[in-house]
């Protein structure tokens, strides 16, 4: 089975069916522009792992009382799967504690130094590169602190 005569002679059949197409002496096949897109593409997806390093502000809610604490602010580093940063209650003099922790993924986890009786360990899930939601126990060491933790809701937004 041979197709019409093309500037080099009559084309073999299977090589019609391949669907080349010839521009400025360059073969390209729709098939493998296809897959170089499909690939791109991949690649552009996996780049919404958005750094998380910069300021974020946050929001501690007492899931029974429904108060609210929201004058946190973040300072976060990410390098790799590594998160270092500062957590600071900016209403509470000398209140910046050191944080540290891992991200998975969009799983992210990290903790904080024990400083004036308190020592705060977070789990949550980044939701864009823009929002992060999850949950934090709050560890009291305090002896006037009548319950030794708290189960809070944080939420994180960057600013």
């Amino acid at each position: 089975m041979t197709t019409p005569a093309g500037p080099g002679g009559p084309r073999p059949g299977w090589l019609a069916k391949r669907e080349y197409m010839i521009k400025e002496g360059f073969v390209y096949r729709k098939t493998g522009l296809f897959m170089v897109g499909c690939l791109l593409a991949g690649l552009c997806g996996c780049s919404n792992k958005a750094d998380l390093s910069g300021k974020w502000g946050g929001r501690m809610t007492l899931p029974e009382t429904g108060k609210s604490l929201s004058d946190l602010e973040f300072e976060l580093t990410q390098k790799a799967g590594e998160i270092h940063g500062i957590m600071n209650f900016t209403k509470v003099a000398g209140a910046k504690v050191k944080l540290s922790g891992t991200r998975n993924g969009d799983e992210l986890k990290f903790t904080t130094e024990h400083k004036r009786g308190l020592s705060v360990s977070f789990t949550g899930t980044v939701k864009s590169g823009s929002r992060i939601n999850g949950k934090a126990i709050l560890a009291y060491s305090d002896p006037k602190v009548p319950v030794k933790q708290d189960s809070v809701t944080l939420e994180m937004t960057k600013k």
